[in-house]
């Protein structure tokens, strides 16, 4: 389903999730390029991810977090701290996030 589709909730979701994903690349002192080597994609498909261009397979995802040495749990905890933190900065524009809800 396109992203016009699917509403505010996966829009914070998909947003949360790249913002992550680089910050912990960033975290690291690695460049995309680093992270491509380290993972065996390219950095052109880094970059597409972490701008929206392209989401990755659950597989893809995995991949690139064992690359930057990091659980799937505690990557998926640190998405839902940023989805928190955006949310209570400006709860008008995440109050429909009930991910959060139902953890």
């Amino acid at each position: 389903m396109p992203p016009s589709k699917r509403g505010s909730q996966a829009v914070a979701l998909d947003k949360a999730y790249r913002a992550e994903l680089k910050a912990m690349r960033v975290a690291k002192n690695w460049s995309q390029t680093d992270l491509a080597r380290a993972s065996g994609y390219r950095q052109s498909f880094i970059s597409n991810i972490e701008i929206g261009w392209q989401t990755p397979r659950i597989t893809v995802l995995f991949d690139l977090l064992e690359a930057l040495d990091t659980q799937p749990d505690v990557f998926m905890r640190a998405v839902l701290d940023r989805i928190e933190a955006i949310s209570a900065e400006s709860p008008k524009s995440c109050s429909e996030v009930s991910i959060l809800d139902s953890r």
